[in-house]
C-alpha cells in the first residue's frame, strides 16, 4: 500500500494506532496517531467547545468563587455534579424532573443557588457539555452508511 500524501510504502500500525502508517519519516502520516481531515475538523470543534466550557466552569455564587464540576461517570448530560467553593466547601447537585437539587444545609446558599440566573447558567453549561458529544457523533453519522 502507498501513502496518499507522499507515495512511500506504508506498514500496518500496532494496536491502538492507525491501521496504516507511512514509512517516510518526513511525512505527517509517519506519526502512528495521524489524523485524517475529518478527524482534524472534529478535533478543532472539540477544542473550541472545551475552551468555552472551561471558561464557564468557574463562577461566583453568594459572593464566593466556585467551580462547577459535572459527573463524567454517570449517564452523559444527566446533570449531576459538584460545586467546589474556594473555602473548600463541596455542594453536590443533581437534576431531577427538570429541576436542580443542591445538597447543602445553608439556607442562604440554597437561595443563591436557586436564582434563575444561576440555574440558567448551569443549564447552559450542561448543554455545552452535551453539545461536545453531538459534535463528535454527527459528522460520524454522516459518513456511516448501512
Amino acid at each position: 500500500m502507498r501513502c496518499e500524501l507522499c507515495g512511500q510504502d506504508m506498514h500496518e500500525g500496532e494496536l491502538g494506532e492507525k491501521a496504516w502508517v507511512c514509512g517516510n519519516k518526513e511525512c505527517e502520516r509517519s506519526d502512528p496517531m495521524w489524523l485524517s481531515d475529518s478527524e482534524k475538523q472534529i478535533s478543532e470543534l472539540l477544542t473550541e467547545n472545551d475552551e468555552k466550557v472551561k471558561a464557564l466552569t468557574t463562577t461566583t455564587v453568594a459572593g464566593m468563587r466556585c467551580e462547577i464540576e459535572f459527573h463524567k461517570v454517570r449517564f452523559m448530560g444527566e446533570g449531576s455534579g459538584t460545586l467546589l467553593f474556594e473555602n473548600g466547601e463541596r455542594v453536590p447537585f443533581m437534576k431531577s424532573n427538570g429541576a436542580y437539587i443542591f445538597y447543602t444545609i445553608e439556607e442562604s446558599m440554597i437561595h443563591a443557588l436557586q436564582t434563575n440566573t444561576f440555574l440558567e447558567y448551569i443549564e447552559n453549561l450542561r448543554h455545552l457539555s452535551i453539545d461536545r458529544v453531538s459534535e463528535i457523533l454527527e459528522p460520524l453519522k454522516k459518513r456511516t452508511t448501512f
